[in-house]
């Protein structure tokens, strides 16, 4: 359930009156990606890892109107029996509609073990949790315990072994299409001290248990979003390159990158004037070079295998990179052109339907998908006049 102020939402939307919102207008708490670097792990493979480092993009105006308001996200895992092909509780959790018929998933005692069957051990995780400013992003997540500070772990996600996928028979799909980890990310608009009322904090993972079931409890009653993640377990007869995540470095404006982290006074390159429309288009990471120290123009897209369900292959495709922009003020008109992911923005017009944030400060991201699991973002703050 979502709940937030009615006056904060006006003074930040469309007026109490608001109409139809596009997608891409950010005027309340939303989770815009979730990341994972690197997007595919395997056991046991010399150059690629066996962890995940877990990441999201957290958008809160709000915040701008009240600095006290904090949130923070936690992040749990789902890691299924490759082999069983049935119906299981990471499927269940991709279908939910509350946090609620999430509780109902998990078992009464993430803390104990599975027993001697190892396909019945526990297969959720508590990865952990952040702290996230609207304007600054997030960080690892301090909770108050006594008279101390306890600095949580950075959310990462850890392969233990390869889930029995190098046990398979020789023709299961698996082996070739691999296997993914379910990762749910849940925002909340809470204090990192809620989060510890009640908590058990006898060792890590009653307190992970604790803290779980606080972010479930409290994301029925507060302002929230959820958001899920899947990563790729490499299969062992897999012969594609790992996915690796495609990159951005900024967001250009008439090809000048507008700064990331901008100076007083602040600069002419990132101010608009109401209603002014700009053209943006991504900043993309310098090309690798070849063995004489040439651009590879366009190598930055992968190659890769397509499958049938039933692990037999399709075809080799490159990947086709999608774009996707979001603002907090102002709206996005499609631009007509050959520049890959480029749009144009109109800056608000300053009228009811369409209002100046507070002090003109506008914050852009861009997020960029490769169809496959593997995502990157830049977020820009400019000022309109």
């Amino acid at each position: 359930m979502r709940r937030r102020s009615a006056i904060v939402a006006c003074a930040l939307a469309l007026g109490c009156g608001e109409g139809f919102l596009p997608p891409s207008y950010v005027n309340e708490l939303r989770v815009l990606a979730v990341r994972t670097e690197p997007p595919e792990i395997a056991w046991g493979a010399e150059e690629i890892p066996s962890e995940s480092r877990i990441s999201v993009l957290v958008a809160d105006p709000v915040q701008l109107l009240d600095p006290t308001r904090e949130v923070v996200v936690g992040y749990l895992s789902c890691t299924a029996d490759p082999a069983r092909l049935e119906f299981n509780p990471c499927t269940a959790v991709t279908t939910l509609r509350s946090p609620g018929e999430l509780a109902a998933q998990l078992p009464k005692e993430l803390c104990e073990g599975g027993g001697g069957d190892e396909r019945q051990r526990n297969p959720f995780a508590f990865l952990g949790a952040e702290r996230c400013r609207h304007a600054e992003g997030c960080e690892p997540l301090r909770v108050p315990v006594g008279d101390f500070e306890l600095p949580l772990p950075p959310p990462v996600f850890r392969l233990e072994d390869d889930l029995g996928l190098s046990a398979l028979p020789a023709n299961h799909p698996a082996r070739t299409r691999g296997h993914q980890v379910v990762v749910l990310a849940f925002a909340v608009a809470a204090a990192p001290a809620e989060l510890v009322e009640g908590a058990d904090t006898s060792d890590e993972c009653r307190l992970g248990t604790s803290l779980m079931s606080r972010f479930i409890q409290l994301f029925e009653e507060r302002e929230s979003v959820m958001a899920l993640k899947r990563i790729q377990v490499r299969g062992p007869d897999q012969a594609d390159e790992p996915n690796e995540n495609p990159r951005i470095t900024g967001i250009l404006v008439r090809g000048v990158p507008l700064p990331a982290e901008p100076a007083d006074p602040w600069p002419e390159i990132a101010t608009f004037a109401r209603k002014q429309s700009i053209f943006l288009h991504p900043r993309p990471a310098p090309a690798p070079l070849d063995e004489e120290g040439r651009p590879l123009h366009g190598s930055e897209k992968q190659s890769y295998t397509r499958y049938r369900h039933d692990g037999t292959p399709l075809g080799t495709e490159v990947e086709e990179w999608r774009y996707s922009w979001f603002s907090t003020a102002g709206r996005f008109h499609e631009a007509r052109g050959d520049t890959e992911g480029g749009i144009i923005w109109a800056a608000p017009t300053g009228d009811s339907e369409d209002p100046v944030p507070p002090e003109g400060r506008v914050f852009l991201y861009l997020v960029v998908r490769d169809g496959r699991g593997g995502v990157d973002w830049v977020r820009r703050e400019v000022r309109v006049r």
